[in-house]
């Protein structure tokens, strides 16, 4: 083969292979050391990076949290460790479940220990709800538990965190969202796909006055339904949804988000066309969320206790119930169903369930786990 010869390199790109040919001008396909020059390589298939960029969300969300919490030990470093030295390293090996471990890993002071302080705090919304009462931070002051307290309030805080940084939103003097706020953000958002949709002649309009309509009524809702309004709603209400079917038709196109997931942040940062209607709908779903947890509570920690209580109250008739039946029957079936036995479900549905009052005692015991 002439060295100076033009000559013609072609290439056929698969996903698993490479195919190559070398002609002449005409076509022709050239030899060198009497063989032809083509062949073919193979390697194996490209993955999908989807389960590396899982992975490497949660690596950054866990490492900003942790950061997060960093930074808190060493805001309250000073006042913590001035009420007790070790509180750090307790709270480092308060999960520490071997017998060699000590009785009270996180208080033990002369005159307050663990016991004292899980009694008088059932769950960590107690001890909030307990902080936001001035009288009573200043009792924990004087007590030297006031910074301790405090730490673990806003490190739980930090652990779950959320915002409301939309400057638009208004609150009602109870502290809960006012609704006309919630509803000139969905009429903003509306008005503003129906825009693009009307532009780009896709076809698909939301109707204001039905989305509110289902809102307000939960029975004008049915989540099978197909048409644009439904889907709003579904979405603000936390149900899985393909995102792009607020803009296209296109059954080939499917962004699955859940505005619900925890790492739905992180998903977010993927997203580059509509994202900031993206995060308008993320924000309408935690302002009607948010109004779902207060009604008529002054804050979360006090609508959690009041639903704690409620659980309490619930717990104890159900209690009562279980042992007069027991006395009736003649059977042990309270030990059964509050052992957490594989039977005590399908007794509860057996024996509570033809009576309403008896049958939502049930369906709280069952929903206990929120307070675990």
């Amino acid at each position: 083969m002439e060295t100076n010869k033009d000559y013609i390199i072609g290439l056929d790109l698969g996903a698993g292979s490479v195919g190559w040919a070398v002609t002449d001008e005409d076509y022709t396909l050239l030899k060198k050391s009497g063989k032809h020059l083509w062949g073919v390589r193979l390697f194996d298939e490209a993955e999908s990076a989807k389960g590396r960029r899982k992975f490497r969300r949660q690596r950054r969300s866990l490492n900003k949290r942790n950061w997060r919490l960093h930074l808190l030990r060493v805001e309250l470093k000073e006042y913590v460790l001035a009420e007790d030295p070790d509180f750090y390293n307790k709270l480092k090996k308060s999960s520490d479940k071997r017998e060699d471990s000590n009785k009270f890993t996180l208080f033990n002071d002369i005159n307050y220990n663990d016991k004292d302080f899980y009694k008088e705090f059932p769950t960590i919304y107690h001890l909030r709800l307990a902080l936001l009462n001035e009288v009573k931070a200043k009792e924990f002051l004087k007590r030297n538990l006031y910074y301790r307290f405090l730490f673990l309030v806003i490190n739980d805080i930090l652990k779950n965190r959320g915002h409301f940084n939309s400057k638009n939103i208004k609150f009602t003097d109870q502290g809960n969202i006012a609704i006309e706020s919630i509803y000139n953000e969905i009429k903003d958002l509306v008005n503003k796909i129906n825009i693009y949709n009307d532009e780009q002649e896709t076809g698909i309009e939301f109707n204001y006055d039905e989305i509110i309509k289902k809102i307000e009524n939960p029975a004008n809702f049915n989540s099978r339904l197909s048409d644009p309004n439904t889907l709003f709603v579904k979405i603000i209400k936390g149900y899985k949804f393909n995102f792009s079917k607020l803009y296209s038709t296109d059954k080939e196109e499917k962004i699955e988000l859940d505005l619900t997931d925890e790492d739905f942040d992180n998903k977010m940062e993927s997203i580059v066309e509509h994202r900031e209607d993206l995060e308008s709908l993320n924000l309408i779903y935690s302002y009607l969320k948010i109004n779902s947890i207060l009604k008529d509570s002054t804050s979360i920690s006090d609508a959690k206790v009041k639903v704690f209580q409620n659980f309490h109250e619930n717990i104890g008739k159900l209690k009562q119930v279980v042992r007069e039946i027991d006395q009736l029957s003649k059977e042990n079936y309270y030990d059964l169903i509050f052992r957490d036995t594989k039977e005590k479900i399908s007794l509860l549905t057996r024996y509570l369930s033809k009576n309403k009052d008896l049958s939502k005692l049930s369906n709280d015991y069952s929903n206990r786990k929120e307070f675990k």
